[in-house]
């Protein structure tokens, strides 16, 4: 596939979401930080979060799979 598997809102969450330590453990920032600064909902950016993360994973285990 070409270019980005993630729209570009799911792109810019997920990346803030790294960036600022969300998938560390422990955490370094949380939902609220994030939907805060991306004046979304805690739900609705949880939904961004992992339809983007699902769409990288799909890609990348569509490319490795035997």
């Amino acid at each position: 596939m070409h270019g980005s598997v993630m729209t570009d809102k799911q792109s810019a969450v997920v990346t803030a979401a790294f960036n600022e330590g969300f998938f560390e453990v422990p955490r370094e920032t949380t939902l609220r930080d994030l939907s805060e600064q991306f004046d979304v909902s805690e739900q609705a950016l949880s939904k961004l979060i992992r339809r983007g993360v699902h769409s990288v994973l799909a890609e990348h285990l569509s490319q490795t799979s035997p």
